[in-house]
């Protein structure tokens, strides 16, 4: 099916470099992955050398990039990656020794491309960078000329209710809310990939720039306290994420509620969620960084 849509399939053991060479008719190019110790995907790099010669000698197949992923989130990880990638350069220059040279070659992803690493490679992979997002769980590196890709996450009031006495309300009555409460419901919850906060967490919304604390996040609707704002309407904007007035709710601060990263809720964002796109010439809304 790879070869039949003109795809380039990435091999990492030889079962699958021998199905390529089977299918193939005409020289074919493939990648290799390489494991220089994330152990999730590639053939082991002290391994590597004589694998990679082998699936050269496979009929139908050319060998046109060799590639590894070396992820790290601190400063401890960053040594890591810098080891990772000296020995990959290892790899690469002892191929280049035996014969075989290669279009593509490529270890650096976002988190290197920021903490300043180097190799020898003709390639790099951005990840996160392509999102405005930074791999780190520490300040390694300025991601402040990468704009998000994810601005902002808007939704309405959908229902207000006023609560005059003391009572009980959420999941099995566990919570206790005062006379004088306000509540108002917005349709985002679990299936658009919005979580209850972790323990300890608390989470908000904003409305007129004023944040409003999350109460509950059911199926497909979250509950807010609108205490002290003034006759909230049904129908009024909800900023779930993103700047309203003079505050913000960022990205990070979402995760941080949830106990997640960033990527993770990006990732869980549910597609029936409307989009719309913004488009900007480059050259003109940002000069600093164009």
């Amino acid at each position: 099916d790879l070869l039949r849509h003109n795809l380039i399939p990435t091999v990492y053991n030889l079962p699958a470099a021998q199905a390529v060479s089977e299918a193939a008719s005409d020289p074919t190019p493939v990648y290799i992955k390489v494991d220089s110790g994330l152990t999730r995907l590639g053939v082991a790099i002290d391994q590597a050398e004589p694998f990679v010669e082998r699936v050269a000698d496979l009929p139908h197949i050319v060998v046109e990039g060799l590639y590894t992923h070396v992820p790290f989130a601190d400063a401890t990880g960053r040594e890591w990656a810098r080891d990772r990638l000296e020995a990959f350069d290892e790899l690469v220059d002892a191929l280049a020794e035996a014969g075989l040279k290669f279009s593509v070659t490529q270890a650096m992803n976002s988190g290197c491309i920021l903490a300043g690493l180097e190799d020898r490679c003709n390639a790099v992979c951005p990840g996160h960078l392509l999102y405005g997002l930074s791999p780190f769980t520490a300040d390694l590196g300025n991601i402040s000329r990468f704009r998000p890709v994810l601005c902002t996450i808007k939704t309405r009031l959908i229902h207000v209710a006023h609560h005059p006495i003391d009572r009980t309300i959420g999941l099995g009555g566990t919570l206790a809310v005062k006379g004088g409460t306000v509540t108002g419901v917005v349709p985002v919850g679990l299936y658009d990939g919005y979580r209850n906060p972790a323990e300890g967490k608390i989470a908000s919304m904003l409305i007129r720039g004023k944040r409003a604390k999350v109460i509950g996040v059911s199926l497909e609707y979250a509950t807010l306290d609108l205490t002290g704002i003034d006759q909230p309407g049904i129908g009024e904007e909800i900023v779930v994420l993103g700047q309203d007035r003079s505050d913000r709710i960022t990205l990070d601060e979402v995760a941080g509620w949830q106990a997640a990263r960033p990527l993770d809720v990006l990732m869980s964002l549910n597609k029936r969620i409307p989009t719309a796109s913004l488009k900007e010439d480059h050259r003109t809304a940002n000069p600093s960084t164009s």
